[in-house]
């Protein structure tokens, strides 16, 4: 019940800063970036928590009956928390540098005819995590309905 609470609760904040964002977009034409630092923060450290939880409740739920399935499932959300956690550095590390409180936005054309993409490595660790994950989810699935 507790667990309900504090999802609901993230939840709520979370929209609520997300409402603030546009709503300063809108109207100022520019965004607060400790808003949007807070709703990173918000996020990656909610969602780190809930798939840690799962991961033990899964690896305890292993420990009283051996199971590939449960193995595959824990390994899977693992990998999940391992990912968050490589995007939240990323992210940490990205936007850290020195700037203004304050960011003008840019029309949505200047911003898709500038980007000029992650470099290569960082650009497959999101694809391979993601590939990985459901490879993991396919091989449990065929062990369950086999």
């Amino acid at each position: 019940m507790y667990v309900q609470g504090i999802i609901i609760a993230t939840q709520i904040l979370s929209s609520a800063f997300i409402l603030i964002i546009i709503l300063q977009m809108l109207v100022l034409n520019k965004y607060s970036i400790f808003l949007l630092n807070a709703q990173r923060y918000l996020q990656h450290f909610s969602a780190l928590v809930f798939l840690s939880l799962l991961v033990f409740l899964f690896l305890r739920w292993l420990a009283s009956k051996r199971s590939y399935t449960v193995v595959l499932y824990a390994l899977a959300f693992a990998v999940s928390c391992a990912n968050l956690v490589i995007s939240f550095l990323y992210l940490e590390s990205y936007l850290s540098s020195p700037g203004l409180p304050d960011v003008n936005s840019y029309p949505i054309t200047n911003i898709v005819t500038n980007s000029s993409g992650l470099p290569f490595p960082e650009s497959l660790t999101p694809m391979f995590d993601s590939v990985f994950v459901f490879l993991l989810m396919y091989v449990d699935s065929y062990c369950i309905t086999s």
